[in-house]
């Protein structure tokens, strides 16, 4: 195989092969899949460095026939990968370099389910929830929607060279094409059920928000109901000019002392209802 690796922003040197109305497609649009009448695929899709979902995803495009193959892309890591195939057929070399992009996802994957999962066993056994909580949550989320992008357009170029469109430049390495289309489903449906793992977590840890809203709320209700005698014991001796009380001497005490009976009474009784 004859390779040449341009920059990202060479694309012209397309367009004698391609023509201005492909080529401009081609600028205007992420994600892309064309088979050419003479023979040529025409491949633009997006790459990042593993599943971890925190790296910028970037861009490469790939045309290819039977002898050579040119790649537009300014990812070091993915010119080197290329170049590792140069013994290879385009279609092999392709195939090749698609499966070393994501050879080691999976192991990526299961390292953002164990963090989910530390996340949650946090969530469960803290007696108070950290709101930092929400935004690991959040970043989770964001990070397993770009993953289920990615994976959907790889997908998209699997399933195109698995196709009949490539079938004649593919040939024989169709196979090891549907072979890497099934790893990429596979890949997606985990990013999917992580994606309803976080869900669930986001649901527990707003469970306990509410409950410690709950919880907030039911002891100010308490203390209110503990006190309002109080208020109704002031409201007797506010509005009543000629009591008794006025001119007894222990006058004062005796309404110190029979509020805070009141008091202890109403708190023994919620500590017996359990309400406290």
């Amino acid at each position: 195989m004859t390779l040449t690796v341009h920059g990202a922003a060479d694309l012209e040197a397309l367009r004698p092969m391609i023509g201005s109305e492909l080529l401009q497609r081609l600028r205007s649009r992420r994600h892309l899949c064309a088979a050419l009448p003479d023979g040529m695929l025409l491949l633009k899709f997006p790459v990042q460095d593993d599943a971890g979902g925190g790296t910028a995803r970037r861009q490469i495009c790939i045309c290819l026939d039977r002898e050579r193959m040119l790649l537009f892309t300014d990812d070091g890591r993915c010119a080197g990968l290329m170049r590792e195939q140069e013994a290879f057929p385009p279609a092999q070399a392709l195939c090749r370099f698609l499966e070393a992009l994501t050879e080691g996802d999976v192991d990526a994957l299961e390292r953002l389910e164990a963090a989910v999962t530390d996340l949650e066993d946090a969530l469960l056994t803290a007696r108070r929830v950290s709101r930092a909580t929400g935004g690991r949550i959040v970043g989770f989320r964001r990070s397993l929607l770009r993953l289920k992008r990615y994976y959907e357009q790889l997908a998209q170029v699997t399933e195109f060279l698995c196709g009949d469109a490539a079938g004649a430049l593919v040939g024989g390495q169709r196979r090891g094409f549907e072979t890497l289309d099934r790893h990429i489903d596979r890949l997606l449906g985990y990013v999917m059920h992580l994606s309803e793992y976080v869900t669930q977590v986001r649901e527990a840890y707003q469970a306990q928000l509410d409950y410690e809203q709950n919880q907030l709320m039911k002891a100010f209700t308490v203390l209110t109901a503990i006190f309002l005698p109080l208020s109704l014991i002031a409201g007797w001796y506010g509005m009543n000019f000629s009591m008794p009380e006025y001119q007894w001497a222990l006058g004062y005490p005796f309404v110190i002392l029979l509020s805070v009976v009141v008091c202890g009474v109403c708190f023994l009784v919620f500590r017996y209802k359990k309400w406290l």
